[in-house]
């Protein structure tokens, strides 16, 4: 990530390098940020210190050496370090945010297939109409054994008397 994220932003700079002049930073600042979300803050300030050393040995005049800089030069330097810096952490906390939603997606996802076995689908007057799946993993039942009110069957005796079935005009809920 870090290599193709700085060639990448190298490439735009050189091909902007006819509109531009100075030090080309900002070009590197969409690859630190993009390498910091990706694979992470110690990634992304390895990215950030690549790619300040590739820039100022290639752009920076006189280019292809290493000199130090002078003052508006390192000013320059520390102004590009709290800026990116800033960045990088605005990437770590979004790909913290992300994780944790990516995460407590997953759950939700895993929570919803555990208890799809134990929601079912029956008419207003609480008989099964068509095949659930879902039934038939949780109870063993096949189709067509629970078909209509058979399902109760599947109830233990004591259970049942305390099953109650409202008729409600929109749908019908079973308690």
């Amino acid at each position: 990530w870090i290599l193709g994220a700085l060639a990448i932003a190298t490439l735009a700079r050189t091909a902007a390098g006819f509109l531009t002049s100075g030090v080309p930073l900002v070009f590197y600042l969409p690859a630190v940020v993009v390498v910091t979300l990706f694979c992470g803050w110690e990634a992304g300030i390895a990215a950030l210190i690549s790619g300040t050393l590739l820039a100022w040995f290639l752009f920076v005049p006189p280019v292809y050496t290493w000199h130090l800089p002078n003052r508006p030069q390192g000013m320059t330097l520390l102004l590009w370090a709290v800026v990116a810096g800033s960045q990088i952490l605005i990437a770590h906390v979004l790909r913290a945010a992300l994780q944790q939603i990516l995460h407590s997606d997953t759950r939700y996802r895993k929570l919803l297939q555990a208890v799809s076995g134990s929601v079912w689908t029956m008419d207003e007057r609480g008989e099964i109409r068509v095949p659930q799946p879902g039934w038939t993993r949780l109870t063993g039942m096949a189709w067509p054994a629970y078909q209509g009110r058979r399902w109760q069957e599947s109830i233990h005796p004591q259970d049942r008397e305390r099953l109650t079935i409202f008729d409600d005009a929109d749908a019908g809920e079973l308690r």
